[in-house]
């Protein structure tokens, strides 16, 4: 899985960013075609629980997306800014937003400091 940042930050305290996702291997959990791929963002400051920041099209019979989607995110310097990427191979395409219907491929997560520090690409497994 890759994200991917720009512009890089300015000198504020804080900078709009744009992320883009992209994955690479993905398991395929479809029997007679292959996984159909959608990435849920979802965010953390200081909160316990996570925010839904967005979540990226949906791509059938892939398991090497590339979305268009991007998320915009206020790049806060000074503060810690968690971030997870859910990967779900989506079963019932009416309901995509509905999780529970969709089955887990696996998540990602890092700091939006980790991305913006990683420069053009991060690139880490899913777990």
């Amino acid at each position: 899985m890759a994200a991917q940042s720009f512009p890089p930050p300015s000198s504020n305290l804080s900078s709009k960013v744009e992320l883009s996702v992209s994955c690479s291997n993905l398991k395929n959990l479809d029997h007679f075609s292959k996984s159909d791929p959608v990435v849920f963002l979802y965010s953390r400051g200081r909160e316990v629980e996570w925010t839904k920041v967005g979540r990226t099209e949906l791509i059938e019979n892939n398991l090497n997306p590339k979305f268009s989607t991007t998320f915009s995110m206020e790049y806060k310097f000074e503060e810690v800014q968690n971030l997870q990427f859910a990967v779900y191979d989506v079963d019932d395409k009416h309901h995509v937003d509905n999780i529970d219907k969709q089955q887990l491929l696996g998540t990602m997560e890092c700091t939006l400091a980790e991305v913006m520090a990683a420069g053009e690409h991060l690139t880490k497994s899913l777990r």
